[in-house]
C-alpha cells in the first residue's frame, strides 16, 4: 500500500512538473505573433477562427494560381458548410486586391464545380450568394453618394464578382433561380411602397407590415428564400428607392 502511494505521489509530482511546460506551449491570444504559430495550435487555442481566415485565404491564392489541390478542395467544401465559413471565403473571393477591377473575368471553373455538388446545392448557400449581389450593389452607390472613390471601387468590383458567379450557376442551381424571382418580387414591392399616391389606408396597413418585417425577435422559420424573407432583408438594411434600383440591376444582370 505504501508502494502504491508513493508510486500514485511520483505521478502526481512528475505532472506538476510538467504542467508549465505543457502551459507554455499554449499560445497567449495577447502577446502571440499568430503568423509563427502553427495551424494546429491556432485551431485548438485560443483563435479558432483564424483557421477559417487561413483556408480561405489559401484556397483563394490556389484558385488565382490556376487549381486547387485536393485538401483545398476539403476546404472549400467546409467552409461552404457554415454560416461563417461562408462569410469569410466570400469576402476573401469578392474582395480581394490581387484580383484586377478592370479585369474580371468568368469565376474558377474548381470553384463552379464544388458549388454544384449536391450536398451544397441548398437554399441557404443559395440566399447567401444573392446577398452579396445585393449588399455590394446597393453599397457601391452608398459610397458613391459619400465620395468614397476607394470603397465604391472596392464595391462594384465585388458586385462583379457576386453577379458573375450567381450567373454562372443558373440553371445548374434550381434554388437560386426560385431565389432570384423571389428576390425580385420582394423589390416590386418595396419599390411601390415609395408611391405617394396610394390611398391614406393602404400607406397605413404597409407601415404596420414594415414593423413587423424589421422585428428581428421574430423569427419566421422555414421562409428561407421566400419573397417575405426578401422583404425583411430589404427592410432591415433600409435600402432607399435608389438603392433598390441598384439592386434590380445587379439581378438582371445575373441572368444568364
Amino acid at each position: 500500500k505504501t508502494c502504491g502511494r508513493v508510486g500514485v505521489g511520483m505521478l502526481l509530482a512528475r505532472a506538476a512538473s510538467a504542467l508549465p511546460l505543457l502551459l507554455s506551449t499554449r499560445p497567449n491570444p495577447a502577446t502571440t505573433d499568430w503568423r509563427q504559430v502553427s495551424r494546429i495550435q491556432r485551431c485548438a487555442y485560443a483563435a479558432p477562427q483564424m483557421c477559417v481566415f487561413d483556408d480561405a485565404r489559401g484556397v483563394c491564392a490556389a484558385m488565382r494560381q490556376g487549381g486547387l489541390t485536393d485538401e483545398d478542395e476539403d476546404s472549400l467544401r467546409q467552409l461552404l458548410q457554415s454560416t461563417q465559413g461562408r462569410s469569410v471565403f466570400f469576402s476573401a473571393y469578392l474582395t480581394s486586391d490581387d484580383w484586377d477591377p478592370k479585369n474580371v473575368g468568368s469565376p474558377p471553373f474548381s470553384l463552379l464545380d464544388i458549388l454544384k455538388e449536391p450536398s451544397l446545392l441548398t437554399a441557404s448557400l443559395s440566399e447567401f450568394m444573392l446577398i452579396n449581389v445585393g449588399t455590394s450593389a446597393a453599397a457601391a452607390l452608398q459610397y458613391e453618394r459619400v465620395g468614397n472613390d476607394v470603397k465604391k471601387a472596392l464595391a462594384t468590383r465585388a458586385t462583379r464578382r457576386a453577379v458573375l458567379l450567381v450567373r454562372s450557376l443558373r440553371g445548374e442551381m434550381s434554388t437560386l433561380d426560385e431565389q432570384a424571382r423571389q428576390f425580385e418580387a420582394a423589390i416590386d414591392v418595396k419599390e411601390a411602397e415609395f408611391d405617394q399616391d396610394r390611398d391614406l389606408m393602404t400607406r397605413l396597413v404597409e407601415l404596420s407590415t414594415r414593423a413587423l418585417r424589421s422585428d428581428e425577435s421574430i423569427d419566421f422559420e422555414g421562409e428561407t428564400g421566400s419573397k417575405a424573407a426578401w422583404l425583411r432583408f430589404l427592410e432591415r438594411h433600409k435600402l432607399d428607392e435608389a438603392q433598390l434600383g441598384a439592386v434590380r440591376k445587379a439581378l438582371d444582370d445575373c441572368q444568364p
